[in-house]
């Protein structure tokens, strides 16, 4: 079996060598490395990962284009500017939507805020019930100080 070295697998393959050590990590590709850590790869292990030299990239581009292109020819202008309408309806519809919900958010965020306020001017009203509000009473005087004393 004829082996390429890792240079070679990425000629081979059309791609760099760190990609070719990548595919390595991830399984796709196998190599052996060498006392002097050089890495080898056999033919057919990279015909298996990539497919044949020759028809690997032009068929497989090819085919892709020609997918794209048939794709592209079928749809005529009509049936695009009534995807076209039909999405920017839909979008539309969505950009509503998501205006609504931010009133609401702002409604209720509202709210609550009023709900707040009100809860605090409750609890205060209520501490002022509890709380004894008489004035305090002034100490017992003394008889002196009730004849003498400041009125």
């Amino acid at each position: 079996m004829s082996k390429l070295s890792l240079k070679q697998t990425a000629e081979f393959a059309g791609t760099t060598k760190p990609t070719i050590l990548k595919h390595m990590a991830k399984g796709r590709v196998s190599g052996e490395k060498d006392d002097n850590g050089q890495w080898w790869f056999d033919m057919a292990e990279l015909v298996r990962a990539y497919g044949e030299p020759g028809s690997r990239n032009s068929s497989r581009n090819s085919s892709l284009n020609n997918r794209n292109h048939q794709d592209l020819q079928q749809e005529t202008p009509v049936e695009t500017v009534s995807e076209l309408a039909t999405l920017r309806v839909r979008l539309q519809a969505m950009e509503q939507e998501r205006e609504r919900e931010r009133r609401d958010k702002d409604d209720t965020i509202a709210d609550l805020r009023a709900r707040l306020d009100h809860e605090a001017d409750e609890r205060r009203r209520l501490t002022t019930l509890l709380t004894d509000q008489r004035p305090k009473e002034q100490p017992a005087r003394g008889l002196l100080a009730r004849l003498w004393g400041p009125r």
